[in-house]
């Protein structure tokens, strides 16, 4: 019986480690948190867009040059649901 709870808590230690590094929390970006698309926004940023005032409103422009890390860092963080 010893040797059965010894496997079942290694088992448990292992996934609770694996949970534990892969799930690293996605921060959304100081020039980002008034905006209606945060993770947008922040994955913008992240890959070479920018942010910027027109009007009096903020806004935010994905890179031109790297659309597939941008639309792969916004799918990755729950954007575009």
């Amino acid at each position: 019986m010893n040797n059965r709870a010894g496997l079942i808590l290694a088992g448990v230690s292992v996934l609770t480690v694996a949970t534990l590094n892969g799930a690293s929390a996605f921060q959304i970006d100081p020039q980002c948190a008034k905006m209606n698309d945060k993770i947008a926004c922040t994955c913008a940023l992240q890959t070479g867009g920018t942010v910027g005032f027109r009007r009096g409103q903020m806004w935010w422009q994905s890179p031109r040059r790297n659309q597939g890390e941008f639309q792969k860092c916004v799918g990755d963080n729950g954007g575009n649901k």
